[in-house]
């Protein structure tokens, strides 16, 4: 008896997700600091919420 593949592995293997030629261009991506604003109530720049990951980064990482 052979064994039927699972839907989400046919959904994988057809998005073709791990083949860099079919990824979306980067630039078109929202980076961390505008994901955080656009959903998390801040009063603050982009700018001051890439200064506080940067901030996080070397303080916090570990």
């Amino acid at each position: 008896m052979k064994p039927s593949t699972a839907s989400g592995e046919t959904t994988l293997i057809q998005s073709r997700m791990w083949h860099p030629d079919h990824w979306p261009e980067r630039k078109s991506a929202p980076t961390l600091a505008e994901c955080v604003i656009s959903t998390v109530d801040r009063d603050q720049t982009r700018q001051e919420v890439e200064d506080d990951h940067t901030s996080d980064e070397g303080t916090r990482l570990y």
